[in-house]
């Protein structure tokens, strides 16, 4: 493992609320980095929203980074963590919650270099309302200060098997040479970096963007 210590997709347990039903689907990682891991929880109703054909059928949310999650006694991350999910830590909070790292906007430069040890998680949130279950799902996450990169990971997930479904993504970052698939990636240097996260499936794309200052 030299790129990525760890990429997480999975669909956000919702409340009963909302009339979500649907037992969790969970996909093996095989053929993608071992320490990739897909779960899709439960399709998301949208209660009183009419179909609308000029809405986009991707879109994206919150992008955050943090410091790794402690584990707990079974070994298990703390966070990100989602009531009605299968993971214990979030089970005492109720339906519709869930349990994130806090998102730092100032990160230290010297300590997140080394591209066999991550040191910072980075998470992500996108709504998938298209039908398209035949296109793949295509997931990048980058980081640049001006026109260098200091992180640029691209995963191919294969045919989308998140249609109709609201979806985390978390992958533990180091930035820095070494931490690039494609790119040549560059020491990141005091100053603002801009984050940027990336699914693209067919024609239709989510993005989001933030702003942290390295020091």
């Amino acid at each position: 493992m030299t790129k990525l210590r760890m990429f997480m997709l999975a669909a956000l347990a919702a409340t009963a609320a909302l009339g979500v039903s649907g037992q969790a689907l969970a996909q093996d990682s095989a053929g993608f980095d071992p320490h990739l891991k897909l779960v899709a929880v439960a399709k998301i109703p949208m209660p009183d929203i009419s179909p609308d054909t000029a809405a986009p059928a991707l879109l994206g949310g919150p992008l955050s980074l943090g410091v790794l999650p402690p584990l707990d006694g079974s070994g298990n991350e703390y966070w990100t963590c989602f009531t009605g999910g299968s993971d214990p830590d979030c089970s005492s909070i109720p339906a519709g919650g869930w349990v994130s790292g806090i998102p730092y906007l100032f990160w230290p430069k010297k300590t997140c270099t080394n591209k066999e040890t991550a040191c910072a998680q980075l998470t992500w949130w996108f709504q998938d309302n298209s039908t398209d279950t035949t296109d793949d799902l295509i997931i990048t996450i980058s980081a640049n200060q001006g026109k260098k990169f200091i992180l640029y990971e691209t995963i191919d997930v294969g045919p989308n098997p998140y249609s109709g479904y609201l979806v985390w993504v978390s992958i533990d970052v180091a930035f820095g040479p070494g931490n690039c698939g494609t790119e040549t990636c560059s020491k990141p240097v005091d100053g603002e970096a801009t984050l940027q996260a990336l699914a693209i499936v067919g024609s239709s794309t989510a993005t989001a963007s933030q702003v942290i200052v390295f020091q």
